[in-house]
């Protein structure tokens, strides 16, 4: 599955506002591909990112969480049960006991042939390092924004990702510790202030 994101800088009347250069600013919009193409492969998965980009997208998303040992993973939900047979919460779980795991357990789409691991952001990082990733913060408690932009600065990738989160609270600690980084999100605060 894909989807498209336009993303625009506010003005009044004023005033004009030119907006700062973006790789993710493009016409046409760009393809993204949600939770790396989770149509194509188990979601954010390797194998499902390598599909997406083969089908043309131009950009992948990735929803990330941290183990209970602190590995930064591509996990939409907290509970595992939704993408294997197991049960449990990421959070709560080691990066060892997560890659005990075989997300073809609830995959329903075209077999596949070798077990499909959740994947950690950092080999995602590496398997593409080309390519733009849009990266989507689901876990708030504990907060991710010191290690995920310690990440993002040791596999130099701040300048090809951007940072989002349905949370407010996220959102702004990942600017605050990431400043280099692109935010792109409409937080509450600002829909609030809008």
């Amino acid at each position: 599955m894909a989807a498209t994101v336009c993303a625009a800088c506010a003005s009044d009347a004023a005033t004009v506002s030119v907006c700062p250069p973006s790789s993710f600013r493009s016409e046409p919009p760009l393809v993204i591909a949600h939770a790396g193409g989770e149509g194509l492969g188990p979601p954010n998965t390797i194998i499902a990112m390598r599909r997406s980009l083969d089908a043309g997208a131009d950009v992948l998303d990735v929803d990330v969480r941290m183990t209970a040992d602190g590995v930064i993973v591509g996990a939409h939900d907290r509970d595992v049960t939704s993408i294997t047979s197991a049960n449990g919460n990421v959070d709560e779980l080691t990066w060892a006991q997560l890659q005990s795991l075989d997300m073809r357990a609830r995959w329903t789409g075209a077999p596949i042939d070798e077990p499909v691991r959740i994947a950690s952001l950092e080999e995602i990082l590496v398997a593409f390092p080309e390519e733009r990733i849009s990266i989507e913060i689901k876990q708030t408690t504990p907060p991710l924004a010191e290690p995920l932009c310690e990440l993002l600065r040791s596999t130099g990738s701040i300048d090809r990702i951007y940072l989002s989160s349905n949370d407010d609270t996220a959102t702004y600690a990942a600017q605050a510790e990431c400043p280099a980084a692109t935010v792109i999100t409409t937080t509450y605060r600002d829909v609030a202030a809008m």
